[in-house]
């Protein structure tokens, strides 16, 4: 009886290591396909920000709304106990 139990067990431990190294080949394999496709949008001398001038006042409004925006309605004080 041990004996077929310890060759179950040799089995199973087999099964599951197969598995587990098919699981990575897996996994490795969708890795570069997904490193294959990703699309290179922008080149290394592209300027972050638009370099014509009526695009770029465009661009510094919608900054500066969204600054404006993200300020709190009442002023924070973060000094100590005894500067508040």
């Amino acid at each position: 009886m041990k004996k077929a139990e310890a060759k179950k067990k040799k089995q199973e431990k087999a099964r599951k290591a197969a598995e587990a190294k098919a699981l990575k080949a897996r996994k490795t394999e969708m890795i570069d396909i997904f490193q294959e496709e990703e699309p290179k949008t922008k080149k290394k001398d592209e300027a972050p920000f638009p370099q014509d001038e009526s695009a770029m006042n465009a661009y510094s409004l919608n900054l500066a709304n969204k600054a404006e925006k993200g300020e709190p309605d009442v002023p924070t004080n973060y000094g100590t106990a005894i500067e508040k």
